[in-house]
């Protein structure tokens, strides 16, 4: 990592991108695990690369308390909504890549919506609504 940034090379992840994402996953799953303790809900938006997406996460999704999420919006619609709000415009470059390991993530243990045609209001409602509330369980 130079500088504290590092960028994939022409959709290559290199192994200072990869130590970049596993630096701020573990960062964000310490934050997590510290909110949750406290009684906090917690969400984390994320992007789905590189490859060991899912490795990355992998000591927070051995939690039962932990819902996965994927908003899966069709690829031309992602596209469209990173112009529409104008870039950065290099990630439409990246679209394909992240598509081609989605399409080919196991998905079992994750709650998958199509949130393609919704607004942010709706996507967030379909998320509550996917996933049983915390406070039930008590």
């Amino acid at each position: 990592m130079v500088k504290g940034y590092a960028r994939p090379e022409n959709g290559v992840f290199t192994e200072e991108v990869i130590q970049q994402f596993q630096i701020a996953r573990s960062t964000a799953i310490y934050m997590a695990r510290l909110y949750a303790n406290h009684g906090v809900d917690v969400v984390i938006d994320d992007v789905c690369v590189p490859f060991n997406f899912v490795e990355q996460y992998a000591t927070l999704f051995e939690m039962t308390s932990v819902y996965r999420v994927l908003l899966y919006p069709k690829a031309d619609i992602v596209v469209e909504r990173i112009k529409k709000r104008g870039g950065p415009l290099e990630h439409i470059n990246h679209v394909p890549t992240i598509y081609n390991f989605l399409d080919s993530m196991p998905k079992d243990s994750w709650i998958v919506l199509d949130s393609s045609d919704w607004t942010i209001e709706q996507t967030v409602n379909a998320v509550l609504s996917n996933i049983p509330s915390i406070h039930d369980n008590i």
